[in-house]
């Protein structure tokens, strides 16, 4: 497809099929649990019902933590490691993974939805 070509002209090698590989790891997995942990990798849409939404990206037992659309000069955020290094501290890329997952999930709506309460979103955030 042209747009996974153009987003791999633009981002560093392995980062779009890194992306790619968290989203289709998580196809169709809701409910089946005889697939083992280290190969769950899944996207999270969680709104509030103040209409405000915020994703975690589950890989391998890790969960980060994604932000998008933020009213600031960084207009997302993610929890991972590489993030705060190579987007917010070196500049050496646009975006990490989970991000472009995040991404990539919404425009092919394969995101899980959920609703949450203010006390799960409390929980959610501080897990």
């Amino acid at each position: 497809d042209d747009s996974v070509q153009a987003l791999g002209k633009l981002l560093p090698d392995g980062l779009v099929v890194a992306a790619f590989d968290l989203v289709d790891h998580g196809k169709g997995l809701p409910g089946s649990l005889d697939v083992p942990i280290d190969l769950i990798s899944l996207v999270i849409k969680y709104t509030t019902s103040w209409g405000r939404s915020f994703f975690e990206v589950i890989e391998f037992e890790e969960n980060r933590k994604v932000s998008i659309d933020l009213p600031s000069p960084t207009v997302c955020y993610c929890s991972c490691p590489a993030f705060a290094f190579n987007v917010l501290m070196s500049d050496k890329q646009a975006t990490c993974k989970h991000v472009l997952a995040v991404q990539i999930a919404r425009k092919l709506n394969m995101c899980i939805e959920r609703a949450i309460t203010q006390d799960e979103l409390v929980a959610v955030l501080c897990d």
